[in-house]
């Protein structure tokens, strides 16, 4: 702690004492302990590192945040959960309207949201129902003839109770009497 304040006021102090005339340049001091070097070459070497990479968009959030998706041409993230469904999404939100800023705090606090937690919430729902459907169908699809032959006549028989306004419990009945 005490270094890093010495160095603070050494910056400080440094224009100071600037030994610079009006004709001559003025040039940097170069760090003179071991740590100010450690510093600079550590600073220089992140400010390199982050010029060759800069910020860009990672694949392995994807997994993380399944609503996350990248547009490719245009270098933007967005949500897919809130752009699907408008209504819940908070339309300001840069997710929704698109976003280039690729850091995991942006996303972390986008998958935070209340609103956005009710968009992937409702998408969940509605994929469970469509899982559901598609089992029903599937069934239907696998289901022998006899099965289906004794599907339609038990249907029949709903029917008829139905449009002659007759007690449910006369299906049992009805079902005992009809051949299968």
């Amino acid at each position: 702690m005490q270094s890093s304040l010495d160095r603070f006021i050494r910056k400080r102090q440094a224009p100071a004492e600037s030994n610079c005339g009006e004709e001559e340049e003025c040039q940097e001091k170069e760090p003179k302990t071991t740590e100010d070097m450690e510093d600079s070459s550590s600073r220089k070497r992140y400010e390199e590192k982050r010029k060759q990479e800069g910020r860009s968009f990672r694949k392995e959030w994807k997994k993380t945040f399944t609503w996350l998706q990248f547009d490719e041409t245009k270098q933007e993230m967005f949500c897919t959960a809130c752009r699907k469904f408008p209504s819940l999404a908070d339309k300001n939100s840069s997710f929704f309207t698109r976003s280039q800023a690729f850091h995991t705090g942006n996303i972390k606090a986008h998958a935070s949201n209340r609103r956005h937690e009710a968009c992937v919430f409702t998408k969940q729902q509605r994929e469970q129902q469509e899982r559901g459907s598609q089992n029903v169908v599937q069934s239907l699809k696998q289901m022998s003839s006899d099965t289906e032959e004794k599907m339609k006549k038990l249907f029949n028989i709903s029917y008829f109770i139905a449009k002659h306004e007759r007690l449910f419990s006369d299906f049992e009945d009805l079902c005992i009497s009809t051949t299968f």
